[in-house]
This record gives structure tokens, C-alpha cells and sequence, in this order.
């Protein structure tokens, strides 16, 4: 069982993704890609490529986030010709609860906890 969290934070894609590739990157419940257009004029009309820059949390608020990280690394493993970087951080609704981060290690995806130690007068 899970709790809701607030999701911030993004993971950029170096190079960014083709839409071929966008559109084989659909399966998508807890992220989302953040798309960049440009647009062209030719001749012959208008030119859009459309790219996908970087992975960031859905925009709804407050949510589970049940699969953040296994889909952070379905698209990682999708994709080995780009480079991840960037985090995708949760601070739980409960005010007790402790934060979180997802960070990309070596193609990787890792759950990252804050550390708090006592610092010594000396």
C-alpha cells in the first residue's frame, strides 16, 4: 500500500527522442515526456518535428506514483542510444513521511533517501 506524494523534478534525454521513438513511448500512467516543436516554413508548407526533451512526474498534484520508477527505467532500457540525467523527486502528503528521489545510475534507476547525521562541535 502507497501514499500520496507531490512529484517534481525531471530527467532530461540527451539527445532528445524522435517521434518514432515518442510514439513507441506511450505506456505511460505515472510520467510523462516533455515534448519540444519546432516549426519550419518551406515551399511547400509547414514542416513540425515534434522531440521528446525529458521525462518529468504527470501533471495531477498529489498522486501514488506506484510505477514512477519502473517506468523511468522501461524507457532507460528502451532507449540506449540516448544519455538520462536529472531526478524525479516525491515529498509525501503526510507530514511525518520522508522524501524521496529516483536518480539514473550507470543505466540504472535508484531510489535515493535523505541522510540527516548529528554534526560534531569538533
Amino acid at each position: 500500500m502507497g501514499y500520496a506524494a507531490h512529484w517534481t523534478g525531471e530527467v532530461t534525454i540527451t539527445p532528445p527522442l524522435t517521434w518514432a521513438e515518442i510514439r513507441n513511448s506511450t505506456n505511460l500512467s505515472d510520467l510523462q515526456l516533455r515534448l519540444e516543436e519546432t516549426a519550419e516554413d518551406t515551399e511547400t508548407g509547414r514542416t513540425t518535428v515534434t522531440r521528446a526533451v525529458a521525462i518529468e512526474p504527470i501533471d495531477m498534484g498529489l498522486y501514488n506514483g506506484y510505477y514512477v520508477d519502473v517506468q523511468l527505467q522501461m524507457l532507460v532500457d528502451a532507449h540506449p542510444g540516448h544519455e538520462f540525467e536529472g531526478m524525479i523527486h516525491a515529498v509525501p502528503e503526510d507530514p511525518g513521511g520522508n522524501p524521496w528521489r529516483y536518480v539514473i545510475r550507470d543505466r540504472r534507476v535508484v531510489r535515493q533517501l535523505p541522510v540527516a547525521e548529528w554534526r560534531d562541535a569538533d
